[in-house]
Order: C-alpha cells, then sequence, then structure tokens
C-alpha cells in the first residue's frame, strides 16, 4: 500500500487487520485508507497470508496529488481512479485522501486477461459501471459491512463490477486507438489525393471502402471531414502562394493544382479564411520574404569573410 514516510509516499502492502489497525476485510477484498494528514508508520513487506500476487484499486477521494512512479508523474484527482500492483517505490506529493482496495490479481484477470493494458493509468469514474463500483466500494468501507454475514458475498459483488468497469475502459482504450488509426489513414489519403477535384466526402468514403456516416463518425467532432479537406486545400494554397519558388505560377494554376475549379470560388473561400485576396496575400508575402532574403544576405557574407 502507500505509506507516508518523510512527506513522500512509498509502496508496501497493509499490515495484518487488528483492532484499530483500519484495514477491512470482505471476502477477499481489503479495504483501507490513507490520508496525507496521518503520519502513523506503516510496516513495509508482505502481510501474514497475502502469498498471492495483489492489485490495488486506488480511489482519490479529495484533493489534488502529484503521483510520481518509475520516471512518470500523474495528476489525481477527485473521483478518479487506478489500478496499480505498486512492486516499485513511489511518491505523492499534496493533500490527498484515498481509498485502497486490495485484491487478488488472478480473479480480475480470469475475466480481464489484457489487464496490464489498464494498469498504472488514470480514469475518471465517469462511465456507468465505474461510477457504481466508486460508489460500492466507499459505501461498502464507510458503513462497515466487514462484519456481517454477507461480507463474502459483498466482496464478490465489487469484483464483479470491477471487472465489468475494466471493460468499459479497455473498450474505450481500443476505441479510441481504432478511431485514431482511421483518421490518420483518411487524412493520408487526403492528403495525397488533394489535387483532385473530385475529391469530395463522397469520394472519401467510397475509396475508404465506409459510409458517409461512419467516415464522419469516426473522424470525430471536433473538426468535420468536409471543413478537414478544404482547410487543407486551402493552406496549401497559402503556402504555394507565400513560396518565391512558385512565383512564377499563376494563382488560378494554384487552385487548379490542389482541387479546386472555380477561380471567383476560390477567391471567395481564401479571403474567407485569410481576410484577403490571393492576389493581395502573395504580394505581402512575396514582399516579406524578399526583405527576409535582403537581411540575410550582409550575414552570409560576413560568414565567408
Amino acid at each position: 500500500m502507500l505509506h507516508d514516510n518523510g512527506g513522500a509516499l512509498a509502496a508496501a502492502d497493509p499490515p495484518p487487520a487488528s483492532p484499530g489497525s483500519g484495514v477491512k476485510h470482505m471476502g477477499a477484498l481489503k479495504f483501507w485508507k490513507r490520508d496525507s494528514r496521518e503520519l502513523r508508520p506503516m510496516p513495509n513487506g508482505i502481510a501474514e497470508g497475502d502469498d498471492v500476487e495483489e492489485v490495488k484499486l486506488v480511489l482519490h477521494l479529495s484533493g489534488e496529488a502529484l503521483l510520481e512512479s518509475g520516471g512518470r508523474a500523474q495528476t489525481l484527482t477527485p473521483s478518479s481512479w487506478g489500478l496499480y500492483a505498486f512492486s516499485k517505490s513511489c511518491r505523492i506529493k499534496g493533500p490527498y485522501s484515498q481509498l485502497v482496495v486490495s485484491m487478488p490479481k488472478r480473479l480480475l484477470a480470469a475475466r480481464n486477461p489484457n489487464l496490464d493494458r489498464v494498469m498504472k493509468r488514470q480514469f475518471s469514474a465517469e462511465s456507468p459501471a465505474m461510477a457504481m463500483a466508486f460508489r460500492f466500494f466507499t459505501s461498502l468501507y464507510d458503513n462497515d459491512s466487514s462484519g456481517t454475514a454477507f461480507a463474502h458475498e459483498l466482496g464478490d459483488i465489487g469484483i464483479r463490477l470491477l471487472q465489468v468497469a475494466l471493460d468499459e475502459q479497455q473498450a474505450r482504450l481500443e476505441g479510441h486507438t481504432r478511431q485514431e488509426k482511421f483518421r490518420s489513414r483518411i487524412k493520408s489519403f487526403v492528403d495525397t489525393h488533394l489535387h483532385d477535384p473530385g475529391l469530395s466526402v463522397e469520394a472519401i468514403a467510397r475509396a475508404n471502402h465506409c459510409s458517409t456516416r461512419y467516415l464522419q463518425k469516426m473522424f470525430g467532432d471536433a473538426e468535420s471531414i468536409g471543413r478537414y479537406l478544404w482547410r487543407m486545400r486551402l493552406e496549401r494554397c497559402s503556402a504555394a502562394l507565400a513560396d518565391p519558388c512558385h512565383a512564377h505560377r499563376s494563382i488560378t494554376e494554384i487552385a487548379f493544382s490542389l482541387g479546386f475549379s472555380n477561380p471567383s470560388h476560390f477567391s471567395r473561400v481564401f479571403r474567407a479564411r485569410y481576410g484577403t485576396t490571393p492576389r493581395e496575400y502573395r504580394a505581402l508575402m512575396l514582399e516579406k520574404a524578399a526583405e527576409t532574403n535582403a537581411l540575410q544576405r550582409p550575414m552570409k557574407a560576413d560568414c565567408a569573410a
């Protein structure tokens, strides 16, 4: 478990349950609360009878603290939670209050074979199952159900709730990874087909064997795929207009090479985005480039001398 050690906190397992120790047993679960204001020493080592590998569910109840472990730092905020093995020492800075629930790792791994993917991460208790588990575990401890005839069954219910909550988080992590890969593939496709005036949301969906609805959903809400397409075209055009290497090319040629098919439409959307016409923008940027080159020439001459 986490214990205070001169202002820092190190990893240790809980002491054997005894009157006043604060450790409560419910079936395979062990509960105890930690508060940064408590400075009583806690013994290192594994408690008697703890001959199996255990994991600790850390429910952060109050205060904002910084967890440092293995060269990584995480911010702990109220209602956040994480699953840890604490095989190495760690430090927590800042005032805090936590509920720690210890259990055999095999009980979670039986249902969650990819348990290590969600270990040592901080999650918020916003998902339905985790919100329920968070309230369930804190209620078990606060109401001291350890001495009841149903303590073992309540512990089993807690493990089951945590298993479902971990399933939720794994599904979210996998979904996030899948979405990021999809977005990356779509962006790469758009990047290599910007020159095509026929490139549209429908064409992108067709080429990637999905519906436009799925394409919009997977691309995300921050920016639609249609807006992304036109933004990329305009940014490429603005970069070409500002580049002295393209000064010999007409504005229409540059616009057409990046998928625009109507000069008037291009001029209108360009002005809406950059607040000036393509011609005025080009003149201003080439003038700035010429001034920059004029300043750099004497510097290069000095270096050569």
